[in-house]
């Protein structure tokens, strides 16, 4: 019942029919967030992560870190809905991936970290490029903070057929022969 919601701040309260409890993001039951080790595995080849060795981790920022991983996953579970199906681990993976390289990129810049989006055209000498972003990505405040990252791109991909049809209230009701 009721249409997966692709942002906590939609739709309006009353939206589901009576009875019907929408999602709390990584509460646990039914749907438990996945585990630092199973974004590891899932991103093996992507990150540079910390090498543990007799037991110790090594703390050098060079690496990303086991909090690096749990950070991404707290923030992704503020933007989730579990509510995807047999893909919905892999799908909050990619959010977590996301807002991990959105972190990473912040703090390796620090205090001098910007925010940009990603560049429709761009000239170099007599070399251009030119990169297709949909409009509506580009123009929706739900969709647009996840064109920033390849990860937030594959992300999206994969819920956004969820949010087809999304935003239509359907009435409950019936067919009369009469």
């Amino acid at each position: 019942m009721g249409v997966p919601r692709f942002s906590p701040y939609w739709p309006e309260p009353g939206f589901y029919p009576p009875g019907y409890v929408p999602w709390a993001p990584c509460t646990g039951a039914p749907w438990v967030p996945p585990t630092v080790a199973q974004f590891q595995a899932q991103f093996f080849r992507d990150f540079p992560y910390a090498p543990v060795v007799q037991g110790v981790t090594d703390p050098s920022l060079k690496y990303v870190q086991s909090q690096d991983i749990q950070n991404a996953i707290n923030m992704a579970c503020g933007d989730f809905n579990p509510q995807y199906g047999a893909n919905t681990t892999l799908i909050f993976l990619f959010l977590a991936a996301h807002y991990m390289v959105l972190t990473l990129r912040n703090s390796a810049m620090g205090v001098n970290s910007q925010a940009t989006f990603p560049v429709d055209s761009a000239t170099v000498g007599s070399v251009s490029t030119v990169n297709n972003i949909t409009e509506k990505f580009k123009t929706d405040p739900n969709f647009n903070k996840y064109i920033t990252t390849g990860y937030g791109q594959i992300y999206l991909d994969m819920v956004y057929p969820y949010t087809i049809g999304a935003g239509f209230n359907f009435l409950q009701g019936g067919v009369s022969n009469n």
